[in-house]
């Protein structure tokens, strides 16, 4: 299924349905095609079943913190209103999580998707090293 198609799909689901359609997804390469034909004026569901599923790699998972404009959050994050807390809340989760290991490196790289000065501005705002740095692919991934 097409990731147009299977969103689509996924949009009209209750929570139930939307839990199985997730099931049916075994690699972390299908969850970043997903999040690549995402429209994110659709709110949040998708990118947190996509954070919290068993298949998100670190390369995922960091194409999921920049896509959500996670470093704004990151690094502004009590400036935002009352209504932008669900999205302030997710990008810190998904932060936390980077940050703690949680995601394992696999078979989606990662290119950081702002220049040279930019990565140094937010060094020394104090964004962490790991959402700065390029993620390969890792070799036991790309063998399978």
């Amino acid at each position: 299924m097409q990731a147009e198609d299977f969103i689509q799909q996924y949009m009209h689901c209750d929570p139930a349905g939307r839990k199985a359609m997730f099931s049916s997804l075994i690699s972390s390469e299908s969850l970043n095609e997903l999040l690549s034909a995402y429209n994110w004026d659709d709110g949040l569901n998708l990118p947190a079943d996509v954070a919290n599923h068993p298949s998100c790699d670190l390369g995922t998972a960091l194409n999921l913190f920049w896509l959500a404009e996670g470093v704004e959050a990151y690094l502004n994050g009590q400036d935002y209103s009352a209504h932008q807390r669900s999205w302030v809340e997710f990008c810190k989760e998904l932060a936390e999580k980077i940050l703690a290991n949680h995601y394992a490196p696999g078979p989606v790289p990662f290119v950081v998707p702002v220049g040279v000065s930019k990565r140094h501005m937010l060094r020394k705002q104090g964004v962490p090293e790991v959402f700065l740095s390029d993620t390969p692919a890792t070799a036991s991934a790309i063998e399978r």
